[in-house]
């Protein structure tokens, strides 16, 4: 979208781009049953219901390996399907002035954050991230011939990174003072 803002004089220009992705994805492993699980010490248990659950009607797929609630098993299969979303977006504004038959202003800034997840099982990983830029010029014509062009950026680019357990598929995710007992080296937020 763009116009004048005064005519002959200063004209600006906006534009907006936008992209939103779900990209499909499948997955399929072997996990613990519901049987084996409950037959796991106790202490294992948090960290075992914090994967996926296979459906209750699965095969089992390793007969060797025998629980005394499960004798024919303790893994079978899921298959799941899914979508990692992305999302891209760029915004700009620039503004163009003609001070003098010989000179010429312009400014520029562009925000352009975008965000992706990408899955693991029962990890999420999400990562954020903004660019902001802003650019400012002058073109002086000093003879027919000649001209001087000046041009100045600013570039900022910040990121992040979060990954977390997640329910998907059954799971269950343990509470912190499971993960990170009291007395251990590393809490959450440090």
């Amino acid at each position: 979208f763009s116009g004048p803002i005064i005519k002959d004089k200063t004209f600006f220009f906006f534009s907006y781009e936008g992209l939103r992705l779900r990209l499909p994805q499948t997955a399929s492993d072997l996990f613990y049953t519901a049987s084996a699980r409950a037959a796991a010490s106790p202490a294992y248990q948090p960290y075992m219901n914090a994967l996926p659950l296979p459906p209750p009607n699965a095969p089992l797929s390793d007969p060797t390996c025998q629980t005394p609630a499960d004798p024919t098993g303790c893994t079978a299969p899921l298959t799941v399907a899914y979508s990692n979303p992305s999302s891209l977006n760029a915004t700009s504004l620039r503004i163009d002035h003609s001070l003098t038959k010989k000179i010429t202003l312009f400014a520029r800034y562009n925000h352009a954050p975008s965000d992706d997840a990408s899955r693991q099982w029962e990890e999420l990983w999400t990562t954020n991230s903004n660019i902001d830029t802003f650019t400012g010029g002058a073109t002086i014509v000093l003879t027919p011939t000649k001209l001087n062009d000046f041009r100045a950026n600013w570039s900022r680019n910040t990121a992040s990174e979060v990954i977390s357990l997640t329910p998907f598929q059954g799971a269950v995710v343990p509470p912190n003072s499971v993960v990170f007992p009291s007395g251990s080296a590393y809490s959450p937020g440090q």
